[in-house]
């Protein structure tokens, strides 16, 4: 299934806010990370799937692991 970064939160029943506090960064910060999910760093990348519990691959890369 892909799902955007956003969409993924939203199955996750995360709010922007308990994202951004997970990810060490302000709302606005990861506010504009949905937007422009290609801005996003490795590191944070990684925290973000930890923290939705998907893989990086699935939310920046659309692509379904196994």
């Amino acid at each position: 299934m892909a799902l955007s970064l956003k969409q993924w939160r939203l199955v996750k029943e995360m709010t922007i806010e308990q994202m951004a506090k997970a990810c060490n960064v302000s709302t606005n910060t990861y506010s504009e990370w949905e937007k422009n999910p290609g801005k996003v760093k490795v590191n944070n990348a990684l925290k973000i799937a930890e923290t939705l519990g998907v893989s990086v691959n699935e939310i920046f890369f659309n692509q379904e692991t196994t």
